[in-house]
């Protein structure tokens, strides 16, 4: 969670969903799927970028090897998950996107 002032003004989560109950951005069991949300407000000052470093930082610690997510297309937030790595994922759903978080 991000906080500024002592409010929160964003959050980021990695969810584990499987292939019986996959969400938009699934890619295979065992990938969590980014979510990444930051309040009307605060976007563009950097909040989205230091909440996605702090899931790598976490998926990396916990020895998850690869993250997906889903952006709509001309989600202004893709240019973000470019830079940080992101591209799209082979055979999955328009847009899909994963990073490889291995070394």
């Amino acid at each position: 969670m991000a906080e500024v002032g002592g409010r929160c003004v964003g959050v980021v989560w990695l969810l584990f969903l499987d292939s019986g109950d996959p969400g938009y951005g699934y890619v295979a069991d065992g990938v969590p799927e980014l979510s990444v949300c930051v309040w009307p407000g605060y976007r563009g000052v950097g909040i989205g970028r230091l909440l996605l470093d702090e899931a790598f930082r976490a998926a990396r610690s916990r020895g998850i090897r690869q993250i997906s997510l889903s952006v709509e297309d001309g989600n202004p937030a893709r240019r973000i998950y470019v830079n940080s790595g992101f591209h799209d994922a082979t055979g999955a759903a328009p847009g899909t996107m994963v990073v490889d978080l291995r070394p």
